[in-house]
């Protein structure tokens, strides 16, 4: 006879009872049931019969019966339910799958002292057990378990290492350990995601969602379907991702849990907001933010979100509410999301509360929980207040240190981000002073924008060609403007954007509108560009065949082939770039557009100038990812640069390492 409880559930019962004893499980769930062929029947009730039962005298089939309740309502992620039974079952000998759970549970609530408390009892029973490979892989679960709660990310990819190791050596642990596999699979499904394995991340992705489906676990479906709809948002797969969120909506409403749904739909929010339907994305997050029980890390997320849309609407006292909420729960989890109180910070700025010191305040939290990921945010906001009141000096100063560090971190939001921040600071102030060594930082920065954007065929590249075309009807560079303008229509045609194609038709052939189009008319694009997320940039792969370094003269100092198949002659590549430099300022004007690539011999070549030297990159083809990975090289072996000589070549170590460290993929 086919029993009624999932898989899942059974995997865990099998290590304590006989089939005989499994049949008297069923028969006292049956009892107790009022539908056993309904999952969420089965939690509620045998949860409400535990609750009113009598806990002086346990039987096995009592403490079956609370593996049942604590493992059905743990996927759902019903947690209130299981706090219930943790109050009343917390002093009695139970399962090791029970204090596992109730482990994860404090380590998502960042509760730290009940954390430790069952921390202490399973290494107690994980002494107790001989098998050396078993009591291993326990260990270093626990140990991967305690590293998120600790903010040790250090210690938790070593952890998962090891664990991938043991899982590898003996398959058979995850049969032992049903449950403690199946809460590892999903964070090595984040963890792949993290170090953008892509290989390793499909095996584990597919691994979960096969065994959840076998298992009967439709929570854990829903979250592999989640972590699956998260990773495609962010690369940009939204067709697919759309796909997953519908998949995974569907299994929550089967399955009857609001949580697990509201936790598919920020996947859904962060879609729209990557569409830039701001308003949209609004409406779904305060939806969302209205389901009971959340957990409060989550509850955390949302609010923040919340406040960071409204903070782009320029609604500042209702970005202020929410990030108050946000700060509340970041408060009681220790400072869990730093970012936070940096933005609340910044928000106490622009209300005039105080001069900053909420915004040193959060940094500081930022600094002492390592979260190096938050601090580049300082700097972008202390940046984008101070363009607010015209110090541009200052805000460009702030800026680039932002971008230098988001560069770094490879966060590509927060690339986007300043360099658009930076374009405006520049803008404003070559409309103030109409010098061209401004004017000319400012075309770097648009024409980044303007990459990024075409790359991802975003709309907002429209905006991005408007703004530069408006720079070039200041100067009364009507065929570069022109040029421009062919090529946003071109855009607009095959993204059938037909509101934007119309409007720069009309602008292109009608000369009077052309002349309307002014630098103050053309800065839309600052204002929309925070409206829109971004998730990480799509990487294509690319050949790459000669990095070059070279003077003000042309002299390489540096350089480096990729590959012994096609040579290609440093020589002439650098003075081809020379030359090219020179004739591009006698005919634009000393300081004026900077040459970012040109074609050679059928071949991208790269350009980024940084001080008094210039990185040349050969590839097969020209994307931004290229160029960023120039810049970041550049910045790392500037001090090893001399003007005069040649002082590194191809058999220098450590120029060598800094190469394959940052092009390591290509």
């Amino acid at each position: 006879m086919k029993s009624f409880l999932p898989k899942f559930v059974l995997n865990e019962i099998d290590i304590y009872l006989e089939d005989s004893q499994k049949t008297i499980l069923e028969e006292k769930i049956e009892n107790i049931v009022s539908n056993v062929s309904d999952y969420d029947s089965i939690a509620k009730d045998v949860t409400s019969f535990l609750l009113e039962m009598d806990i002086s005298d346990l039987t096995i089939y009592d403490k079956m019966l609370v593996i049942t309740s604590v493992l059905l309502n743990y996927w759902k992620k019903d947690y209130s339910f299981i706090l219930k039974i943790y109050e009343k079952f917390h002093s009695t000998d139970l399962p090791l799958s029970v204090k596992i759970c109730f482990l994860l549970i404090f380590q998502e609530s960042f509760d730290l002292d009940n954390f430790n408390f069952w921390r202490e009892e399973i290494e107690e029973h994980i002494e107790n057990i001989t098998n050396t490979a078993e009591k291993e892989f326990l260990s270093t679960a626990i140990e991967q378990f305690a590293s998120k709660l600790e903010q040790r990310p250090e210690v938790g990819y070593r952890s998962m290492n090891q664990l991938i190791r043991s899982l590898e050596e003996n398959e058979q642990i995850s049969y032992q350990y049903p449950f403690v596999f199946e809460a590892l699979e999903l964070e090595l499904i984040q963890y792949s995601n993290i170090l953008a394995d892509e290989v390793f991340s499909e095996i584990w992705v597919e691994s979960a969602r096969r065994r959840a489906e076998v298992m009967e676990n439709y929570g854990m479906l829903v979250q592999v379907n989640s972590l699956i709809a998260s990773i495609l948002v962010k690369e940009y797969h939204l067709e697919k991702a759309k796909e997953k969120i519908e998949e995974g909506l569907e299994i929550a409403k089967k399955i009857n849990s609001p949580i697990l749904a509201a936790q598919i739909e920020l996947s859904n929010a962060l879609l729209l907001k990557m569409e830039g339907k701001l308003n949209e994305a609004l409406k779904l997050y305060e939806e969302i933010a209205k389901v009971k029980n959340l957990p409060q890390t989550f509850q955390l997320d949302i609010y923040s979100k919340i406040g960071e849309i409204y903070l782009n609407k320029d609604e500042i006292i209702k970005a202020e509410e929410y990030y108050l909420k946000a700060h509340k729960i970041n408060k009681k989890l220790n400072y869990f999301n730093p970012l936070v109180e940096i933005v609340i910070g910044y928000i106490n700025l622009l209300l005039e509360k105080d001069e900053g010191e909420a915004l040193d305040k959060g940094l500081k939290i930022a600094e002492e929980q390592f979260d190096f990921s938050s601090i580049p945010y300082y700097y972008f906001y202390k940046g984008i207040y101070e363009q607010q009141r015209v110090n541009l000096t200052l805000s460009i100063e702030y800026l680039e240190k932002a971008l230098n560090s988001f560069e770094h971190q490879k966060n590509f939001e927060g690339i986007v981000y300043t360099n658009g921040a930076l374009a405006e600071s520049y803008l404003q102030i070559y409309k103030l002073l109409h010098d061209d060594k401004y004017s000319s930082q400012f075309l770097y920065y648009i024409d980044n924008l303007i990459e990024i954007l075409k790359e991802l065929n975003n709309p907002l590249y429209v905006e991005a060609i408007k703004t530069k075309a408006g720079y070039y009807l200041d100067k009364g560079l009507i065929k570069n403007a022109e040029d421009l303008f062919i090529d946003g229509i071109e855009f607009a045609k095959i993204r059938r954007l037909k509101e934007e194609e119309e409007e720069l038709k009309e602008s292109l052939t009608n000369k009077k509108n052309l002349s309307k189009i002014t630098l103050e008319g053309t800065q839309i694009l600052f204002r929309k560009i925070r409206m829109f997320s971004f998730g990480k940039h799509k990487t294509v792969p690319t050949k790459l065949y000669l990095l070059l370094v070279i003077n003000e003269a042309g002299i390489p100092l540096i350089s480096h082939s990729f590959t012994e198949e096609e040579m290609i002659d440093k020589v002439l590549v650098s003075g081809l770039i020379s030359a090219i430099i020179n004739f591009s300022s006698e005919v634009l004007g000393k300081g004026e557009e900077t040459l970012r690539s040109i074609n050679h011999e059928g071949k991208a070549v790269i350009v980024e100038k940084r001080g008094n030297v210039m990185g040349i990159l050969v590839a097969e083809d020209e994307n931004f990812e290229m160029r960023l990975e120039l810049r970041q090289f550049l910045q790392r072996a500037l001090d090893k640069l001399v003007s005069e000589q040649p002082i590194v070549r191809e058999n220098d170590s450590e120029i060598i390492s800094i190469i394959e460290e940052v092009f390591e993929k290509k």
